[in-house]
């Protein structure tokens, strides 16, 4: 089965999404509630993960994998 982030569904850029409000932070940095002003999901809400790459330096592959899942 085909993902549908890859259908066109969500948008895949930046521009798509419009940030509205800091929902929470982490160790890898702050997850924003984002609008989704393009495409056929317009109006609905996300959440987005901000990472901070720099905060991963001193890890491994499958530690920033499971952090980011």
């Amino acid at each position: 089965m085909k993902s549908t982030l890859f259908n066109n569904i969500w948008p895949t850029t930046p521009s798509g999404y419009k940030p509205t409000s800091p929902l929470g932070y982490g160790t890898f940095g702050l997850v924003w509630k984002y609008e989704v002003t393009q495409g056929p999901r317009i109006g609905s809400l996300v959440a987005i993960k901000r990472i901070r790459l720099e905060e991963c330096n001193d890890m491994k592959l499958d530690e920033i994998t499971v952090e980011l899942t």
